[in-house]
């Protein structure tokens, strides 16, 4: 009897609505024209926020949607949080001006209004440059910097770089391999008369 109350209590809540909906993403990448490659000079422009580890988590799995649709945006990226300004960070309010931190960082969030660009920079840094000319209001005018955001990807190393991933190093051994393989078979075939 017990089951059979539960059974009906469910199915008056699917009825009327009462079950929860599935969370969705509240990071989601602006248009195609807007988010040509993370890797590209203009970045890749999006709605929400990033400030730690699942926000950092959502922006890549929303990029990777998005290059489901729009080849451009190859490859699939995987994001690590590894720090961000704070309000006082000394371009809060700007639209542009210099970054520097302690740790190397792969990727750059710049932040203002309800928006954000990604941008993968070009070799891994701990300075540059940064701006909000992405970012603009509806008259065109670039928002000021609410803040920035560094990530790195699967098996970056922030202390010094990247750090080769284990499929890299099984490729590197097995080449150096078959060097050393060539070079026995070689002294093997040489022979000298005398």
């Amino acid at each position: 009897m017990k089951i059979s109350k539960l059974l009906t209590a469910a199915a008056v809540a699917v009825a009327f609505g009462a079950v929860p909906a599935m969370a969705t993403s509240a990071i989601t990448v602006v248009s195609a024209a807007q988010c040509i490659n993370v890797a590209h000079a203009n970045g890749c422009k999006f709605d929400g926020n990033v400030g730690n580890q699942a926000h950092a988590v959502e922006t890549a799995a929303a990029y990777n949607v998005f290059n489901n649709t729009n080849p451009s945006a190859a490859p699939d990226i995987t994001l690590n949080f590894l720090g961000q300004t704070n309000g006082s960070f000394v371009g809060n309010g700007l639209t542009s001006g210099t970054w520097a931190t302690s740790f190397f960082v792969e990727f750059l969030v710049v932040k203002a209004s309800n928006e954000f660009v990604l941008y993968k920079l070009a070799t891994p840094a701990n300075s540059g440059t940064w701006n909000t000319f992405n970012i603009t209001n509806k008259k065109g005018v670039p928002h000021g910097l609410s803040h920035l955001a560094f990530l790195g990807s699967d098996g970056f190393d922030p202390d010094g770089g990247a750090v080769p991933e284990p499929a890299s190093w099984a490729l590197l051994l097995t080449g150096f391999g078959m060097v050393g393989f060539a070079a026995r078979r070689r002294r093997g075939a040489i022979s000298v008369s005398a």
